[in-house]
């Protein structure tokens, strides 16, 4: 599986670029641990919103160590969120080289995210 992402990433990168790469992590604001139930939210989050957004995603998803289920993608944006970004200022929460484009995108995930009953999200460009 992880040879399989790994390469459908890289193929992603050549295609759309690695700075229109985003790595997007999504929590449930509840806690869920049916893999039915977690899948069922997800769909009606990607049709109803996020494959109109993005131009193309992959995904898993994972339990966390409380058995809570959440998933992790990576999407295609339209503008570049990579040039200009600091990883090292963000681990340190200093966001401030994120781009408009990327705070945009924030705003964006945090109110669709919550109409779909998910809770923390979180997008960073890919490294």
């Amino acid at each position: 599986m992880a040879f399989v992402l790994t390469h459908e990433i890289q193929r992603l990168a050549s295609v759309y670029g690695i700075e229109k790469l985003g790595f997007l992590t999504l929590t449930f604001a509840d806690h869920i641990t049916d893999i039915r139930r977690a899948q069922k939210r997800f769909h009606s989050l990607n049709t109803g919103a996020l494959s109109g957004r993005y131009r193309k995603l992959i995904g898993v998803w994972e339990r966390q160590g409380n058995r809570r289920i959440h998933f992790h993608l990576v999407v295609v944006l339209q503008d570049d969120i990579r040039t200009g970004f600091d990883f090292a200022a963000v681990e340190s929460h200093d966001y401030r080289s994120a781009c408009p484009a990327l705070r945009r995108e924030w705003a964006w995930l945090r109110r669709t995210a919550k109409a779909y009953r998910f809770g923390r999200t979180e997008l960073l460009p890919v490294k």
